[in-house]
């Protein structure tokens, strides 16, 4: 189950919305974490982060655009 989880974070990211998100990070940090898997807990919520903030980062990175581009 791990590795499956761990795999698609790292290359089907996107396949998730903001609920699922949320869901895979509480099972992450409750229910690995409590299970004794610390260590695959902690670079998985490393790895959801960094995602959701690359993802946050382009969504801004766009709107600036389409903002600049709109005023021209």
């Amino acid at each position: 189950m791990s590795v499956v989880l761990k795999y698609w974070v790292a290359t089907q990211f996107s396949d998730l919305d903001e609920d699922m998100i949320a869901k895979v990070y509480n099972f992450v940090d409750n229910t690995l974490k409590n299970d004794g898997y610390e260590e695959l807990a902690a670079m998985l919520k490393k790895e959801i982060t960094t995602k959701v903030i690359t993802h946050f980062c382009v969504l801004l990175i766009v709107l600036l655009a389409l903002t600049t581009t709109s005023t021209d």
